[in-house]
Order: C-alpha cells, then sequence, then structure tokens
C-alpha cells in the first residue's frame, strides 16, 4: 500500500475526519458539477428562448420592411399618376388658350377697321339685337 499522508497520522480521530473528507470530496464534487449542469441546462434553455425571440423579431423588422416598400411603391405610384393628371390638365388649358387666342384674332379681322365700316357693323349688331328682343 502506498504511502498517503493521511494514513501516516497516528491520531486515530484525525484519521477517521481524513477518510470523511476523502469520501465525501467526490460526493462533493458530483453535487457541484451536477448543480453546474442543471443551470447549463437552464442556460441552455434561456439562449434558446432567446434565439427563437431573436427570429420573431427579425420576422418582424423584414414584414415591416417588406409593408414600408409596398407603401412606398403605392405612394409612388399615386404621385406618377398625379403628376400625369396635372400634365393632362395643363395640356387642356393650353389648348382652351391657344383657342381663345385663335378666337380673338378671328374676332379682329372681322371688326371694321374704317369709322364707315364700324358705323356699318354697329348698326348690323344693333338691328340684330333689336331683332332678337
Amino acid at each position: 500500500m502506498k504511502d498517503y499522508p493521511i494514513f501516516r497520522s497516528s491520531n486515530r480521530r484525525q484519521r477517521a475526519k481524513s477518510l470523511r473528507a476523502m469520501l465525501l470530496l467526490p460526493i462533493l464534487w458530483q453535487l457541484i458539477t451536477f448543480g453546474a449542469g442543471a443551470q447549463d441546462t437552464n442556460t441552455l434553455e434561456i439562449i434558446k428562448q432567446l434565439q427563437k425571440r431573436i427570429e420573431e423579431l427579425e420576422q418582424k423588422v423584414k414584414s415591416l420592411e417588406l409593408d414600408k416598400q409596398v407603401d412606398k411603391q403605392g405612394k409612388d405610384a399615386q404621385a406618377g399618376q398625379k403628376i400625369q393628371d396635372l400634365d393632362q390638365k395643363i395640356k387642356i388649358l393650353e389648348r382652351e388658350r391657344e383657342i381663345e387666342k385663335e378666337t380673338a384674332e378671328t374676332r379682329a379681322r372681322k371688326r371694321p377697321k374704317s369709322p364707315s365700316e364700324e358705323k356699318a357693323f354697329l348698326w348690323h349688331l344693333l338691328t340684330k339685337v333689336t331683332t332678337c328682343n
């Protein structure tokens, strides 16, 4: 048998204490490692829950980003339509102005230029007005 320091002691009580300590040491070690294992299991469970939560949040972010893109595209389409509508209105107003200008030019050409022509023109308008009433 090997010579261990605990067996060298001449006191029987001290040898008994040392023997108990040697027997309890592995048991304590198992309790400590088992407790650590339980903590590791608990820690792993918490990590899994956090990873699941992170994945859920990432999905929410992706969903919100897609919604934002769809809204932006919708707004862009509405803005494009509004621009087209305004362009159409501008073209209509420009055409109306051209028509008014042409009408004014036509009236100016029909208007008499000399004073005698003016009198005849006014006489013509007066007779027209009086016959209509």
